[in-house]
């Protein structure tokens, strides 16, 4: 399955006005006109077309694009403010236009500044122009000996590799190539992730090297207060589970940031974020695709009004609480563009292109939230009374039997404001609401499958205030002896035989099993042998070949010991 989410964005004309172009390498720009078209010493892989950067003296219109259409250009991408990035002929000329400058691209810009930082600098995502081919872009990559890892989530502009930094700076010198950052390492090892695409203005893509942060603007007192208005929700989970998880992603924010969200009156009023679910074409020209694309996609701040900031998820996804595809996850991630925040280059903040459910706000996206708004004021508590609580009983002690199927759970509510709801997940998927009796409250028929099962309970009362518990019971797991070995498959080179006038060749493909798979390895004789890279998705790379037929053979095992085997005949000429 490959999961998507896109972010909706379109400055006003008063953001626009800025003109400074800010980039994750540098900021440059603020109005100096300079005349003509810089162009660099980039390599291409495409020699007929060349990718530049144009920034006008007023905000892109149709005129705009009808002028450089008619010198052969093609808007490829946007970047705030503006600007965007066009493929034209060596050629292209910006005389007679209002422009502020026009460059090929610098290869300074290319490369993210967290390489060589992160800790992991062996896997990396190369972002493509969104023009050229994908094939091209692998043919390119392999040209500079670039070990290529396939993976089902990423982008069609976005290829994963194992190298080092050095293959990054030459990576930068082609003109094709538009950024390169880290990769996450359980990304190589085949682990899903949720794809955002990127933000998107006139229907164009904002790269990943662009760095965002146009933000609301604060009242008197320097504080954001949004308001929030729901509308429209799936009957996939409960409205009081998606309204108590979404307001849960929104208190998140709240904690590291000077922002606050309150009830709105309105959907259509000032500063409000609407959010609902809706399918296919609903009225806001950025239609859904339907189940397994994409998820979500929210308008920035500086969209006019009243769309600013509102989020609107695909109602035909499979949506659940406490799972994939998990509703606080992606709002999580949705709220952080709502609130001005473009995409992180550090793999596992919540504001990188690539997340997974569980996640959470990391140190990145604070230092991201606090460069726009600051961070929330501490001021000294008024006393209050105890504060709103609820507690959780679930059964505990020994091991529950093994045909126990479900289990009941209670608990009492503490110090709430008006009326109270109680809404339970488990970390399987499932989820329900809890009857309430004065203080106490309960649920019955807790699904637990066997193993680990934590539960959730969530109480909200009148006033939006949340309280949560936690809980972890128990199911003896069946001892079945596991004598299934792993299914593996070769998937490059295609074919039982191949041929190479190369003293190495990568091999790549996938397996599975019925538990896991704990490695895959190859051998080629006398040669050698080794670990690949990855499981799910492997990959064994610069497997030396003697002249002449080589026999190599892959094989995968799990934690019992089992294990299945392929093998490809390559000859050496």
């Amino acid at each position: 399955m490959q999961w998507q989410i896109f972010v909706v964005f379109a400055l006003s004309a008063e953001i626009l006005a800025a003109q400074s172009i800010h980039l994750k390498a540098r900021v440059f720009g603020g109005g100096e006109i300079r005349t003509g078209v810089r162009r660099g010493l980039v390599k291409h892989w495409q020699p007929e077309r060349t990718h530049y950067m144009v920034q006008f003296q007023t905000p892109v219109n149709d005129e705009i694009r009808e002028a450089l259409m008619s010198r052969g250009a093609v808007i490829t991408g946007t970047v705030p403010d503006n600007a965007v990035i066009i493929t034209a002929g060596a050629d292209f000329s910006t005389e007679g236009m209002d422009v502020v400058f026009a460059e090929e691209m610098n290869t300074e810009d290319k490369t993210s500044p967290l390489l060589g930082t992160h800790g992991n600098d062996s896997a990396f995502i190369v972002e493509f122009h969104g023009d050229i081919d994908p094939e091209a872009s692998r043919a390119l990559l392999r040209s500079e000996g670039i070990t290529i890892v396939e993976h089902p989530d990423l982008t069609p502009a976005n290829v994963l590799i194992l190298g080092t930094v050095d293959d990054t700076d030459r990576l930068k010198q082609w003109d094709e190539v538009a950024y390169v950052f880290p990769a996450p390492a359980e990304m190589v090892e085949g682990e899903r992730f949720h794809q955002c695409t990127g933000a998107l203005s006139s229907g164009m893509v904002v790269p990943q090297y662009v760095r965002m942060g146009h933000g609301w603007s604060p009242d008197l007192n320097g504080q954001i207060n949004l308001g929030y208005q729901f509308s429209d929700l799936t009957g996939k989970v409960p409205n009081a589970t998606v309204t108590a998880e979404v307001i849960r992603a929104m208190d998140q924010w709240s904690r590291v940031a000077r922002v606050q969200f309150v009830a709105g009156s309105s959907a259509t009023a000032l500063r409000t974020i609407a959010i609902k679910f809706a399918v296919r074409d609903h009225g806001d020209g950025f239609p859904f695709d339907g189940p397994n694309g994409i998820l979500a996609h929210t308008f920035y701040p500086a969209n006019p009004e009243p769309i600013a900031g509102d989020l609107h998820f695909d109602g035909e996804e499979g949506w659940h609480a406490g799972t994939n595809i998990d509703v606080y996850t992606v709002a999580l991630h949705e709220l952080g563009h709502a609130l001005g925040l473009g995409h992180s280059d550090q793999p596992g903040a919540i504001m990188y292109p690539y997340y997974r459910f569980p996640a959470q706000i990391g140190v990145d996206d604070i230092a991201g939230i606090q460069s726009i708004y600051g961070a929330p004021v501490q001021s000294t508590p008024t006393p209050v009374s105890p504060p709103f609580s609820i507690s959780l009983k679930v059964p505990t002690g020994e091991p529950l039997p093994v045909n126990t199927t479900a289990i009941n759970i209670a608990g009492a509510i503490a110090n709430p404001s008006g009326a109270v709801t109680v809404l339970w997940v488990t970390d399987h998927g499932a989820s329900g609401r809890a009857s309430i009796v004065g203080s106490n409250w309960a649920a019955t028929a807790v699904t637990t499958p066997p193993g680990s099962t934590t539960i959730t309970v969530t109480a909200t009362d009148a006033q939006h205030r949340t309280a949560t518990k936690a809980g972890t019971v128990v199911r003896p797991i069946p001892t079945v002896l596991d004598q299934t070995p792993p299914t593996l498959s070769i998937t490059s080179p295609i074919g039982t035989t191949a041929q190479t006038s190369l003293a190495t060749i990568a091999l790549s493909g996938t397996a599975a099993d019925n538990v896991a798979v704990t490695r895959v390895t190859w051998q080629n004789g006398s040669a050698g042998g080794g670990t690949a890279v990855g499981t799910k998705l492997w990959t064994a790379a610069q497997i030396p070949l003697l002249v002449g037929n080589n026999i190599l053979i892959i094989r995968a095992y799990d934690a019992a010991g089992n294990s299945s085997w392929r093998s490809v005949s390559v000859t050496r000429r």
